[in-house]
C-alpha cells in the first residue's frame, strides 16, 4: 500500500506505481521490501522515508544502476515526483532489455525483424509427436529458462502473437494473430493442434506451452545438460530408464493400456534408456502438411 493511501491521502493510479516498485524490489532482489510478519511495523516502514533510504543503498553493487533508478522512480513518497507508467516503460533499464523494433506491428504482409515464421509448421509437428516427447518438451520448457539470448526468439514472437498481453491466448486468439502475421494454419489448427498445446487443459495457450510447442533444443547451448535433467525428472522411480510405471506418475488419468501405448509408442521394449531418450527429444520430426 502507497504512503499516501495509508495517510488516508486522495490517490489515484499513481499508487499503483509504487505497488509496482514493491513486486520489482521482490522480483530483482529475491526479498520483500518490507516486512510480512507484523502489519504495524509493515506500515511503520512505510512511512519512514529514512527505512527505504537505508535499503536502497543495501542494493549498490546487487543489482544494476539502472534498476536501482528504476526502483527509485517507482518509490517516490511523493505522487507528483513519482515516474508514470509511460515513463517507466521508457526507463533505460526496461529498454535494455529488448528492442522496441521487435515487437513494431509492420502489417500482416511484412514481419517485424524478429519473429518465427515456421511456428505453425512446428506446432504442427509438434501436435503429432508422440504424447512422452511431448511431455519432454514441455519440462525442457521448463529448466532450460527463458530470459537468456538463447531464448529471445522465442520471447518476441510470443509477445507479438499476445496483442492483448495477457500471457495467455485462446485457441481462436492464437490462430487470428498468426493468420495477422500472413501465415496459414492447417483447418484443424484449433481443434487438434492447439488441443495438443494445451497441456493443462486451461483452454489457452502459455508462453511455457508455446516454448514447448516451438523450441529447437539445440538452441539451448546447455541442451544436453538439461536434457539430463528432463530424463530424471521421467525416471520417478530412479531406475535407469522411463517405464509405464513412470508414466503412470505423470499421466494420473490415464488407463494402464493407454499408458502402455504411451511407451511403446517409442519403446516397443516397454523401457527408455537415457540414450534412447536423447535421441528421441533430438531427432528432427518433420510431418508432411498441407496448407
Amino acid at each position: 500500500m502507497s504512503p499516501e493511501m495509508l495517510l488516508a491521502k486522495s490517490y489515484d493510479r499513481r499508487c499503483d506505481i509504487w505497488s509496482l516498485g514493491v513486486i520489482l524490489w521482490a522480483i530483482l532482489v529475491g526479498e520483500p521490501l518490507f516486512t510480512h510478519e507484523c502489519d504495524s511495523l509493515c506500515k511503520e516502514q512505510i512511512l519512514n522515508p529514512d527505512f527505504l533510504a537505508a535499503e536502497m543503498k543495501k542494493l549498490v553493487g546487487k543489482i544494476s544502476p539502472e534498476a536501482r533508478d528504476l526502483l527509485s522512480l517507482m518509490l517516490q513518497r511523493d505522487p507528483d515526483k513519482r515516474i508514470s507508467a509511460a515513463e517507466a516503460l521508457k526507463h533505460k533499464f526496461i529498454m535494455k532489455s529488448y528492442s522496441p523494433s521487435d515487437y513494431s506491428d509492420m502489417g500482416s504482409s511484412g514481419g517485424p525483424a524478429l519473429f518465427d515464421r515456421n511456428i505453425v509448421q512446428k506446432m504442427d509437428n509438434y501436435a503429432r509427436m508422440p504424447a512422452l516427447k511431448r511431455v519432454g518438451l514441455y519440462i525442457f520448457a521448463h529448466l532450460c529458462g527463458t530470459d537468456g539470448d538463447d531464448m529471445r526468439l522465442y520471447r518476441v514472437t510470443f509477445r507479438q502473437l499476445d496483442r492483448t498481453g495477457t500471457g495467455a491466448l485462446t485457441a481462436e486468439e492464437m490462430t487470428t494473430a498468426i493468420k495477422h502475421k500472413g501465415l496459414s494454419v492447417p483447418e484443424d489448427f484449433q481443434s487438434r493442434v492447439m488441443m495438443a498445446l494445451d497441456s493443462d487443459r486451461s483452454d489457452s495457450i502459455d508462453f511455457l506451452e508455446f516454448l514447448a510447442a516451438t523450441i529447437e533444443i539445440k538452441a539451448s547451448p546447455k541442451h544436453e545438460k538439461i536434457l539430463r535433467g528432463v530424463f530424471q525428472l521421467m525416471d520417478t522411480t530412479r531406475r535407469g530408464s522411463i517405464s509405464k510405471e513412470d508414466m503412470a506418475e505423470i499421466f494420473t488419468g490415464n488407463s494402464p493400456d493407454q499408458l502402455e501405448d504411451m511407451i511403446n509408442e517409442v519403446a516397443p521394449s516397454g523401457k527408455l534408456d537415457w540414450d534412447q531418450f536423447k535421441t528421441l527429444m533430438m531427432s528432427k520430426d518433420v510431418f508432411s502438411a498441407e496448407y
